[in-house]
């Protein structure tokens, strides 16, 4: 059964990304910055813009609005065959790193993106790694706190 994803251009879509097999995608911070810089550069050239970021050990949420589907699926088209490539590399592995399709659902009510925004920015307490959302590093709400989260 072929199954259709809803997608509204312009609107917060809360999008969850799973590595596959849950295998463990982050096991340095060089993972995670280089996951955070391709994110950035290429969130830029697609017209992406990030309302939330959190990166877990094992799968990553993010709240993001793009103008339309076909810039926001070649986005994270772009980014996973990228990202995919550059970890096989470092880590001298091959094969599929993300799980596929990934997931998004739109957010079209305040309160349903507000919910969004601090469920992505929440998880990491949630999933025991930290006692704060602002003491996690590889959450955007880092930067609250800091200016340069990652040094």
């Amino acid at each position: 059964m072929k199954r259709y994803r809803f997608f509204k251009a312009g609107v917060p879509h809360h999008v969850y990304i799973k590595a596959e097999n849950s295998f463990i995608l982050f096991y340095t911070q060089e993972d995670v910055i280089l996951y955070y810089t391709l994110y950035s550069c290429l969130a830029r050239k697609y017209g992406i813009r990030t309302l939330s970021l959190c990166i877990m050990p094992n799968h990553i949420h993010s709240v993001e609005i793009a103008p339309d589907k076909k810039r926001f699926l070649k986005f994270h088209a772009h980014l996973g065959s990228i990202f995919t490539k550059e970890y096989n590399l470092r880590h001298n592995r091959k094969g599929k790193l993300l799980a596929s399709p990934f997931g998004y659902a739109p957010k079209t009510v305040t309160k349903r993106i507000r919910d969004a925004v601090c469920y992505v920015a929440n998880n990491p307490v949630a999933g025991g790694l930290t006692d704060s959302i602002v003491k996690y590093r590889w959450n955007l709400l880092a930067y609250y706190i800091s200016p340069y989260p990652f040094s």
